[in-house]
């Protein structure tokens, strides 16, 4: 477990909170820090599209590299190429009788 996760639970236990109260808040303090990550790499990944985009403007037909559709597209089509990354396997194993799987292993 992580340092700051231990952390908040000191701290949360000091407060005399009930346990699976304190559970919660620490995923959810965890899911927060989630969102935050994804956002920061949003950020990221667009700002370096636009930096990294004049290296590429010789590779581009009729297209500039500051392009917004362009931009949108890709990242809309990165997008769905992962939930499909997610949702495809989960898909399958949920299709799957738990027993049938515990009786191959």
């Amino acid at each position: 477990m992580p340092d700051w996760k231990q952390e908040i639970r000191q701290r949360l236990a000091s407060l005399k909170l009930d346990p699976t109260r304190e559970a919660e808040i620490v995923e959810e303090l965890n899911q927060h820090l989630k969102d935050r990550y994804a956002g920061i790499g949003v950020s990221l990944g667009l700002g370096g599209a636009l930096a990294l985009g004049g290296f590429i403007t010789g590779l581009l037909f009729e297209v500039k590299a500051s392009d917004p559709a362009a931009l949108v597209t890709v990242a809309l089509v990165l997008g769905v190429v992962a939930l499909l990354a997610c949702w495809i396997p989960a898909w399958r194993a949920a299709r799957l009788d738990p027993l049938v799987a515990l009786r191959c292993e």
